[in-house]
């Protein structure tokens, strides 16, 4: 996918792959929902040495406009992955706040994404969670003409 290709060149140049960080393309990752095990695939992923997810992208190839649910689902599946990678040395997080993009076409829509312990079980039990998660979502400015650029 040109897009892929596109973002993930963009984090090469930007020095976002280096010895102790990889840029993973098509990644799955395991997600637990309702008891049952799934996976989430991303279509990049910035993944530190040791396993932990760090940064999450997804290309909407329909052009629907909303990838909000999938990017959150990847996030969460971000997070149980790494709390399962982490409990092996014990260090298990409440809480981690990952950064997602989104992008449509060439257009970006920046997120993050803070999932805590208590959501990841309850989507892992299938239960609604007591404390409501408020996803920050950013959607620049598109140009009305090509020559103007982003804003």
């Amino acid at each position: 996918n040109v897009i892929d290709d596109f973002a993930r060149e963009l984090f090469l140049i930007m020095r976002y792959k280096t010895n102790k960080r990889l840029l993973r393309t098509r990644h799955s990752i395991p997600l637990v929902i309702c008891g049952e095990n799934s996976n989430a695939q991303t279509d990049i992923c910035l993944i530190q040495k040791k396993r932990e997810f760090l940064l999450i992208v997804q290309d909407d190839k329909r052009f629907y406009n909303n990838k909000d649910p999938e990017v959150i689902a990847e996030a969460v599946a971000a997070f149980q992955e790494n709390n399962r990678m982490r409990k092996e040395e014990d260090r298990i997080l409440n809480k981690m706040v990952i950064p997602c993009i989104t992008m449509i076409g060439t257009y970006p829509r920046f997120y993050l994404v803070p999932v805590t312990m208590e959501l990841s079980n309850c989507i892992i039990t299938g239960q609604y969670p007591t404390n409501n998660t408020e996803v920050l979502c950013y959607i620049p400015k598109i140009p009305k003409r090509i020559s103007d650029g982003m804003k």
